[in-house]
């Protein structure tokens, strides 16, 4: 089993991914202007949209850590941060173009074209690529070594499902606990020692990640762990027992400089917050021009069939509770409330 193929010329790999992407920005943006305008040489205008558009590319994708590893990360996530990122590079370039009083000169065409071209090319080269390398790393290729720290239910459910996810890559050696038994085992994984027995065995097993799975009482275990490790060079993360607690809503952020696990708390904040508006406004203008013909209807009968209005209304506590007025078509005959 060859380990880590990538990551020995992960800083070359990097520059590849970072060019190809500034290839994919340039050459849709050329192709889209053989086809529309159809005029060459290019205008100077296009190629300083292009040239803005490869800058950007190279500042905003980075800020959107696009460019991390996401082995084990669910594609849609990935999809997700990148069209973000690509709706930050149009939208300041849309915002240089009017700063600069150019944006007359860009064909409307053009630019959606490109816009949407680029955006699907991207992804196409992120599910290629993906894809790719989770077909090498179920031949045995860019495989990580890594052992867990912990005997729970957390600590089997994820040797279980390492050993089912094998396009992640990840190759699960076995299984460090605090009560060493060697009668033990972690979904059939070998329990390998005790704490103290971790440091010497990921120094002679080429060892890339240690995960420690234990509780949140367990602090004092956490510690040993890490203070048997101080002198390894491999990586360490901690996956906090938090599940059993069955919460909502639960995410990991950081807060001046400390990392904070939010046990209750609205992940609608920041950048999600922003997606959440733009898409609930632009799914709900959809639908209302989809169904507008059907909801006219409905309001004639309605108005036909009782007396009162056809509408009606009702307070309810929307988002961060602000009262809202919610409206619905009426479904009851209107009558005097007897004292």
């Amino acid at each position: 089993m060859r380990r880590g193929l990538l990551n020995k010329h992960s800083d070359i790999i990097n520059l590849i991914h970072r060019s190809l992407d500034w290839l994919v920005v340039i050459l849709v943006g050329l192709a889209i202007y053989l086809i529309y305008p159809g005029l060459w040489p290019l205008s100077k205008y296009y190629i300083s949209a292009l040239t803005i558009a490869a800058i950007s590319v190279y500042i905003v994708f980075p800020y959107f850590s696009l460019y991390q590893a996401w082995r084990g990360s669910s594609l849609f996530e990935e999809i997700r941060t990148l069209s973000f990122a690509w709706l930050v590079v149009v939208l300041l370039m849309l915002g240089i173009s009017v700063l600069t009083k150019s944006s007359e000169e860009y064909s409307r065409i053009w630019l959606v074209s490109w816009s949407v071209s680029t955006w699907i090319v991207l992804i196409i080269s992120r599910v290629i690529a993906r894809n790719t390398l989770g077909w090498m790393r179920e031949k045995g290729l860019n495989i990580r070594n890594i052992v867990l720290v912990g005997n729970n239910k957390l600590s089997e459910e994820i040797a279980s499902k390492l050993h089912k996810e094998v396009w992640a890559g990840f190759n699960l050696k076995g299984v460090f606990i605090k009560d060493y038994d060697p009668e033990d085992t972690i979904v059939g994984h070998p329990v390998l020692g005790g704490i103290n027995s971790i440091a010497h065995y990921v120094e002679e097993n080429n060892i890339d990640q240690v995960w420690i799975v234990m509780p949140l009482k367990e602090e004092e275990a956490v510690m040993r762990v890490i203070n048997e490790l101080k002198l390894s060079t491999v990586d360490i993360r901690y996956v906090p027992d938090i599940f059993g607690l069955n919460l909502f809503n639960h995410s990991i952020t950081e807060v001046i400089g400390y990392p904070i696990i939010n046990l209750s708390a609205s992940p609608m904040v920041g950048m999600n917050k922003f997606v959440k508006v733009v898409e609930d406004r632009f799914l709900a203008l959809i639908i209302f021009i989809a169904f507008l013909p059907i909801m006219l209807l409905i309001g004639v009968i309605v108005k036909l069939t009782s007396k009162g209005l056809i509408l009606f209304k009702q307070k309810r506590h929307g988002w961060d509770g602000r009262i809202i007025n919610v409206y619905k078509f009426r479904t009851m005959y209107l009558h005097e409330e007897v004292d």
